[in-house]
């Protein structure tokens, strides 16, 4: 007899369905769910936990579950050994509400367990989990990792950026825009770990290229401030902030010290108007924050709206007021960003 119904979040193997009746029998109703300021990772033991990361998402499902099957929970994670049990608040398409999810402390990056990551990815796959989110699992499978190789087989190791880019398996994702030229490190999807690797070897290698590092945790920022030229704020919220760009600039700030002064502040603008309109098009910011009504979306500083004069008194007002000083455009607007430029001259 069930005698008490539970919102289990769950965003590792537990998105397996056919996993899920035989270990919680009694579970129904699985709707997907979005626990916000959290990052996914797969840990030394092979198997998924979350961590607290600004700014972060996490994809998964909120499960309905009786007390019998919440004990089960309790006995298969290994509480409180392995994992701990937390009430959380999730946001599914009906709103916010609160959830058990299960965390364990571990979060050194590791392989996965044999099959493990492809019953996460179908579970996600059949719960019609986001496109971006999949892809960012299968990120995980150790096969498009590099391979460690011996030195005698490696040699010195490359010796430019150059020689590292064509490396097997390592990909340019950057675009120089500028002719000076910088190089771009975005956090987003990517461990924080391999960041501070990377920009310790173009800080030694090549000295002289500046350095743009942009993303919204803290991880991100506190690398940002201390080791890069050009710090990119993404506008993004900032649990708690009620001004999230005052907020992150003032972090950069803590963060940076004595250097700080000497940083360029970027912003990346995720949203303009489309020709001859005065209402920004929102399609690209509703797929990296579906989680925000349209009201949410319209009030971050990355969305701008207006006519080129109003959008271009709004982008001054973030240099009075926040120390920007640079702006990232896609590519798609900037035949209209030209306008917003010709009236800040």
């Amino acid at each position: 007899m069930l005698t008490g119904r539970h919102l289990y979040f769950a965003y590792g193997s537990n998105l397996c369905v056919r996993q899920m009746s035989v270990r919680c029998p009694d579970a129904s109703d699985p709707r997907p769910a979005v626990l916000s300021d959290h990052d996914w990772l797969i840990n030394e033991r092979g198997v998924a936990t979350v961590e607290p990361l600004t700014g972060g998402q996490v994809h998964g499902v909120l499960w309905q579950i009786s007390d019998r099957d919440l004990a089960t929970l309790d006995s298969a994670e290994g509480l409180p050994v392995r994992y701990r049990r937390d009430l959380l608040c999730v946001r599914t398409h009906d709103g916010p509400t609160t959830a058990w999810v299960y965390i364990d402390h571990r979060i050194t990056p590791g392989p996965p367990r044999p099959e493990y990551l492809n019953r996460v990815i179908d579970g996600a796959l059949h719960h019609g989990l986001p496109q971006r989110w999949i892809d960012f699992l299968h990120r995980w499978d150790p096969v498009h990792w590099l391979q460690p190789v011996s030195a005698a087989a490696s040699g010195a190791g490359p010796q430019s950026l150059s020689a590292l880019l064509s490396e097997p398996g390592l990909s340019e994702i950057s675009q120089l825009r500028s002719r000076f030229g910088f190089l771009a490190i975005h956090g987003g999807g990517a461990r924080v770990d391999y960041l501070e690797h990377m920009t310790a070897y173009v800080k030694q290698h090549h000295p002289t290229v500046p350095i743009l590092i942009a993303g919204n945790g803290n991880r991100v920022m506190t690398l940002a401030a201390q080791q890069a030229n050009i710090v990119g704020l993404t506008g993004s919220n900032v649990h708690g902030a009620d001004d999230p760009l005052a907020e992150r600039v003032d972090f950069v700030r803590r963060a940076a010290g004595d250097r700080f002064d000497a940083l360029e502040l970027n912003l990346a603008i995720t949203a303009l108007p489309n020709e001859g309109e005065t209402a920004p098009d929102l399609a690209m910011t509703r797929r990296y924050a579906p989680e925000l009504s349209d009201e949410q979306i319209l009030a971050l500083h990355s969305v701008l709206g207006g006519s080129p004069r109003e959008i271009a008194d709004t982008l001054a007002g973030y240099r009075d007021i926040y120390g920007v000083t640079s702006f990232t455009v896609q590519d798609n607007h900037l035949d209209n960003f030209a306008k917003v430029i010709a009236e800040l001259r």
